[in-house]
């Protein structure tokens, strides 16, 4: 009887495979400290402590070790990256792949630190008697609008409101 159902479910005998090996990748591979492909460093491994498990940080700090520490994540990254070019998106993360690989990050909206950096520069030029030269550096789209992908729409900076153009 117990043959025959695991006969009927391969599947659940492939995941949970799955699940056993994955822990033991877990508990012998080496932590990598650092991501050279994502540029930042990555989660450790946290400590246990009885304010921590009380509170819920411990299972916060857990949860991103845990996605961050993946065997193979790298890897994972690369084959989420192979699977969206195969369904032909041409955005992946907020980025989207321009013409001869162009990226460029996808802005929909200015971020309301903008205004607040005017104002500061704005008070920091009236409380001077010398010239400020500020330099606006544009995004890469408003670059390069040769190599923006046509179904990708982003918002363009040169529409924002502002009075530091002036």
């Amino acid at each position: 009887m117990k043959m025959r159902r695991v006969k009927e479910n391969p599947f659940t005998i492939i995941i949970a495979c799955f699940m056993v090996i994955t822990f033991v990748a877990y508990l012998f591979r080496a932590e990598p400290v650092f991501s050279v492909s994502e540029n930042r460093y990555l989660a450790g491994r946290p400590g246990v402590t009885l304010q921590g498990l009380a509170d819920g940080s411990f299972m916060e700090s857990f949860e991103l070790y845990v996605k961050e520490q993946l065997p193979l994540r790298d890897n994972l990254i690369k084959l989420k990256a192979l699977a969206g070019q195969a369904q032909l998106k041409n955005e992946n993360n907020g980025i989207a792949e321009g013409k001869d690989g162009f990226l460029f990050e996808k802005l929909v909206s200015i971020n309301p630190q903008l205004d607040k950096n005017e104002a500061a520069i704005i008070n920091f030029a009236k409380g001077t008697d010398r010239n400020i030269n500020v330099c606006i550096i544009p995004n890469s789209f408003e670059i390069l609008p040769d190599k923006v992908p046509a179904a990708v729409s982003i918002y363009p900076v040169s529409l924002h409101d502002s009075s530091i153009y002036a």
